[in-house]
């Protein structure tokens, strides 16, 4: 489970209308941003070590790694939507 939360990702500017049209309600738009972390959270064990990565004085490091990261996958998926909305028009 990663250290960083849904909450922590969407305080850096990511909402439900951003989404809209792969997540309808607020807990599918939960369930993609907590689907990213936990695919980054294999990622950041790997890079840091797992010894690092449960070190809990490492804590606000590890989340906020893992919050840039989300935040870089999440853009790269907002620009397909609007690439997507622009092709369609």
């Amino acid at each position: 489970m990663s250290k960083a939360t849904n909450i922590d990702v969407k305080k850096l500017g990511f909402t439900l209308d951003m989404f809209t049209a792969v997540a309808s309600a607020e807990a599918e738009f939960h369930d993609i941003i907590d689907g990213v972390l936990d695919e980054l959270t294999d990622e950041v064990k790997y890079q840091i070590g797992t010894t690092a990565y449960d070190d809990a004085a490492n804590l606000a490091d590890v989340k906020r790694i893992e919050k840039y990261l989300a935040a870089a996958e999440l853009w790269t998926r907002r620009a397909a939507i609007v690439q997507g909305n622009a092709i369609s028009a």
